[in-house]
C-alpha cells in the first residue's frame, strides 16, 4: 500500500507542477506583455523582467489550489481509463483509502500553499513594488484615537525602507467631530511613538462659532487660506507628532488585504477595532488567508469522483477540461461570496468558508453516490 500510495503522490504531484506552470508562463507573457508598454528611463527590459518573475509567488499562491485539482484530475482519469486505478482496487485500495490517501496529499498542498500567502509572496511583491519603483497603492487613510481626540491621517505613499511617508495630511478632531487643527507635510519619518514630519504646515481652527463661519469645503480647497475664519498657520522644519500608528499599520493599510500575511491582517483588524472603524472586509480577508489554503482539499475530493468514471474507448481530454471549468468555477465563487459578504455584511468565517463547504459537500456527494452505486 506504501508503494501505490508513493505512486500516486509521485504522479500528481509531477502533473500539479506541469499544470502550475503551464499557467505561471502564460500569466508571465501577459504580464511581460503590459510591462513593455510602460519602458522608460531607469525601467527597462531587464527590469520588467525581474518585476514579472516577482509576480510570480502571487500567481501561484492563487493558482496552486486550480492546479492541483487539474493534476488530480488527468492523473485518477488516466490510471481509470487504463483499467490501472481497477487493479489498485482489487489490491486493497478502497475507496475510504483512498480518499485518506488524497487528503494527505491535500494536507501537504494546503501546507505549501500557505507558506506561499504568508511569506513567499507578501515579500515578493514588496520587492515588486521596489523594482518598479512605487508605492504599493496611490494612499491609505488611517484613524488614530486618542483619549476624547482623534486624528484622521492620509498618507500618499511610502518610500525607502518603508519608514519612510511622503505627502502626509493629519487631521485632529475632538469629540464632537470638529475639526481642530491639520497638518501637511510633504516627507516624514515614523519612528516608535511619533512621526516626525518634515517642513509641516500647521492650520490651527477655531472652535465652535468661528469655526461655524468655514466655508463648505470643495474638492482641492484644503490648499487655500480661509480669510476672516480666525485660522492661524504656522511652519515648522522639524514637527514631532505623537502617534500610536506604526510603520507596519501604514504599509498593512497601503496593500491589498488579498496581498498581506495572515498576522498582518490580524493586527491591523484589531487596530481597526481599538479604533471603532469597520473591519469587515479585512476580516473576510483574515479569514479567506486562513482558509484558502484549506481549499486544496476540496480540490482533491472533487476530483476522486474521476477515479470512478473510466469508459475504455474515452479520453481524459474531456475529464481535464470538465476539471478546469470546476477550478475556474470555484474561483469565481470564491471571489462573489467574499464580495457578497462585504456588502451584506455576512459572518466574515461564513463569507470565507462559504466555497468550500459548498463544492466539499458536492464532491463528497458524487464521490458518496457513485460508490454506493458500483
Amino acid at each position: 500500500m506504501r508503494i501505490i500510495r508513493r505512486f500516486l503522490f509521485g504522479q500528481i504531484l509531477s502533473a500539479s507542477a506541469m499544470v502550475c506552470a503551464a499557467f505561471l508562463l502564460l500569466f508571465g507573457f501577459f504580464d511581460l506583455v503590459d510591462e513593455l508598454g510602460s519602458l522608460k528611463t531607469g525601467y527597462g527590459i531587464s527590469q520588467a523582467l525581474a518585476y514579472v518573475l516577482a509576480l510570480m509567488p502571487d500567481h501561484l499562491y492563487d493558482l496552486l489550489p486550480i492546479g492541483v485539482l487539474i493534476g488530480c484530475v488527468l492523473v485518477l482519469s488516466r490510471l481509470a481509463l487504463n483499467s490501472e486505478f481497477t487493479i489498485m482496487r482489487t489490491s486493497g485500495l478502497g475507496p475510504g483509502r483512498m480518499l485518506a490517501t488524497l487528503l494527505g496529499m491535500g494536507l501537504l498542498f494546503s501546507a505549501l500553499t500557505m507558506g506561499l500567502g504568508d511569506y513567499l509572496a507578501p515579500a515578493a511583491n514588496r520587492l515588486a513594488d521596489r523594482i518598479k519603483g512605487q508605492s504599493s497603492a496611490s494612499g491609505a487613510w488611517l484613524r488614530d484615537k486618542q483619549g476624547q481626540t482623534q486624528f484622521f491621517v492620509h498618507v500618499s505613499a511610502l518610500r525607502g525602507n518603508q519608514e519612510q511617508v511622503q505627502d502626509v495630511m493629519v487631521l485632529e478632531l475632538d469629540s464632537k467631530g470638529r475639526l481642530l487643527r491639520r497638518i501637511d507635510a510633504p516627507a516624514g519619518q515614523i519612528q516608535a511613538h511619533a512621526w516626525h514630519l518634515q517642513q509641516a504646515r500647521i492650520s490651527h481652527y477655531p472652535s465652535t462659532e468661528a469655526a461655524a463661519a468655514i466655508p463648505e469645503v470643495q474638492e482641492g480647497d484644503w490648499a487655500q487660506d480661509w480669510q476672516g475664519a480666525g485660522i492661524r498657520h504656522e511652519n515648522q522644519a522639524q514637527y514631532s507628532w505623537p502617534s500610536k500608528l506604526s510603520a507596519e499599520m501604514v504599509k498593512t493599510a497601503m496593500v491589498s488585504p488579498s496581498s498581506m500575511a495572515t498576522v498582518d491582517l490580524y493586527r491591523y483588524t484589531q487596530h481597526l477595532k481599538a479604533n471603532q472603524q469597520n473591519p469587515a472586509k479585512y476580516e473576510i480577508a483574515l479569514w479567506r488567508k486562513v482558509l484558502y489554503p484549506l481549499s486544496c482539499l476540496v480540490m482533491v475530493m472533487l476530483a476522486l469522483p474521476f477515479a470512478y468514471l473510466h469508459h475504455r474507448n474515452g479520453t481524459a481530454a474531456g475529464y481535464v477540461f470538465a476539471g478546469v471549468m470546476i477550478g475556474i468555477g470555484f474561483y469565481l465563487f470564491n471571489n462573489v461570496a467574499n464580495h457578497i459578504g462585504d456588502l451584506r455584511g455576512w459572518t466574515p468565517w461564513l463569507a470565507a468558508a462559504l466555497p468550500s463547504m459548498v463544492f466539499g459537500s458536492v464532491a463528497l456527494g458524487i464521490f458518496a453516490w457513485l460508490v454506493i452505486r458500483r
